[in-house]
């Protein structure tokens, strides 16, 4: 995925650092999906954590990895 956020990025006139980040932040997020757990268990579980995340990781990744 790397490799195409970065053409993606550069094709639409950013700097790819921030497109890598959301790649790699996106690739670790592995804990937001319950493993052992029921699938009716995952909007209890998951779910918070999906919108912590997104709240967290899109200001910080524009303010550390601006994209112009």
């Amino acid at each position: 995925m790397g490799p195409i956020a970065a053409s993606f990025a550069t094709n639409l006139g950013f700097r790819p650092e921030a497109f890598l980040m959301a790649v790699a932040i996106g690739a670790g997020c592995d804990f937001l999906t319950p493993v052992g757990y029921k699938f009716s268990d995952y909007p209890h579980l998951g779910l918070p954590l999906s919108f912590l995340i997104i709240l967290v990781s899109v200001p910080a990744l524009l303010y550390v990895w601006p994209v112009r």
